[in-house]
């Protein structure tokens, strides 16, 4: 686990956007805290913080890769790096609706989720 722990150090000093999801994490977790969060709601909301970390640290790889292999400007590395930033974009929508309506059902509804 020491390389683990050392990528995602490096990956938080390096990434602003790292920096930016895992502020993102602590507001839905003390939101999630205040709220009440049942068992399921918990488990749904860790999967959402999971699944933005993970599409952004492998994003944040390839930009680092991609960089050092060609430090120009490249037109096919630019696609590659908008496409693998695209996957942080829609994992970040899908976990922002999904808690949002997570949010309004526990709020407002009597179905527990």
């Amino acid at each position: 686990f020491y390389y683990a722990f050392q990528g995602l150090i490096t990956a938080y000093q390096i990434e602003f956007k790292i920096k930016l999801h895992f502020l993102a994490t602590i507001v839905v977790i003390a939101f999630a805290t205040s709220f009440n969060f049942n068992y399921h709601e918990w488990i749904i909301s860790l999967l959402c913080i999971g699944l933005v970390l993970i599409t952004e640290l492998i994003n944040t790889a390839f930009e680092q890769l991609a960089n050092f292999a060609a430090p120009d400007f490249n037109e096919k590395i630019k696609r590659t790096k908008d496409i693998a930033a695209s996957a942080v974009f829609i994992a970040a929508t899908l976990s922002l609706t999904i808690w949002f309506i997570l949010v309004y059902y526990h709020f407002n509804s009597n179905i527990n989720l």
